[in-house]
């Protein structure tokens, strides 16, 4: 790995809101065990502002990799789980979110492999990415 990659801080994670039964609901239905889950009104970690809707996460669980490897490996987590995703409730929301920390001088690639694309539409996700520029 070079000094450059050692720079750059990737998160993918799976997030489900907007639901109003209890977090540990989304994890039952789904049949996978959180990462972490929070309530509507709880503070938001390391800020002052409170969450304003339930949510539940799943980390892709990899510390080191490219985002097309951490997707693909939290893809593979959920891929035996498509059937569970329609039995959500009618107006949870489905967010792949990606979040990259890097230095000013490093552009990580950001690719999708086309299996991902295809089974976050299967899900009814969308895809959000967070691009922090640290110097």
């Amino acid at each position: 790995m070079s000094k450059k990659d050692q720079t750059t801080e990737i998160k993918v994670r799976l997030n489900v809101t907007d639901f109003s039964c209890r977090p540990n609901e989304i994890g039952r239905i789904l049949g996978l065990r959180s990462s972490k889950t929070w309530r509507a009104g709880e503070k938001i970690e390391s800020t002052i502002r409170l969450h304003k809707q339930n949510g539940w996460r799943l980390d892709s669980g990899l510390t080191k990799g490219s985002i097309e490897q951490k997707v693909k490996f939290l893809i593979s987590k959920i891929q035996p789980k498509l059937k569970a995703f329609k039995r959500l409730p009618p107006h949870a929301a489905i967010e792949l979110s990606c979040i990259i920390y890097t230095r000013s001088d490093h552009r990580p690639a950001i690719s999708f492999p086309r299996e991902a694309l295809k089974t976050l539409s299967e899900i009814g996700a969308s895809i959000d990415i967070d691009l922090y520029i640290l110097n």
